[in-house]
């Protein structure tokens, strides 16, 4: 997978990580956990700038996130309700009972599960969830998941 990732990053830079991360919303199937794990081990290896790739990485996050809360607020419950597929659904209604459960702090939790991630500023978005409420906590949960797998990628 390294060197897929590599070959990636020759053509196309960080931009590719950005894109990967900030387009993950939006159908483009890349295992993030695995992709910023390999970002780690590309840095500590010497091979990429780790600073240029979590900076691109976070960026693309970042984007995904706000891209999210504001289909989500512009959208709202039609949006949600239009999720039928019964995968991508399972999905939805977890993060669903994560916020009716934790409230803001879900928010930081749901980075720690897949898809979830990408799902839970829409249904921010879509709940009416004020954006001065919303971002400290998506903030703070992209910036703890990414340093703690960027991390880990390092040390392997």
């Amino acid at each position: 997978m390294s060197e897929m990732i590599q070959a990636w990053i020759d053509a196309y830079g960080s931009v590719f990580f950005f894109l990967a991360f900030g387009l993950g919303p939006f159908g483009v199937p890349v295992p993030n956990e695995v992709m910023i794990l390999a970002a780690g081990g590309l840095s500590r290896a010497g091979l990429i700038d780790p600073r240029e790739a979590y900076g691109a990485i976070a960026g693309g996050l970042f984007f995904a996130m706000h891209a999210g809360y504001a289909l989500g607020r512009l959208f709202g419950v039609r949006l949600v309700a239009r999720i039928r597929k019964p995968r991508l659904r399972k999905y939805a209604d977890r993060g669903r009972h994560l916020l009716d459960r934790f409230g803001s702090v879900a928010l930081t939790i749901g980075y720690f599960l897949p898809v979830v991630r990408y799902l839970m500023p829409l249904l921010a978005g879509a709940g009416g969830m004020r954006y001065r409420t919303f971002a400290p906590y998506a903030y703070a949960g992209a910036l703890v998941w990414t340093l703690l797998y960027f991390g880990i990628g390092m040390i392997r």
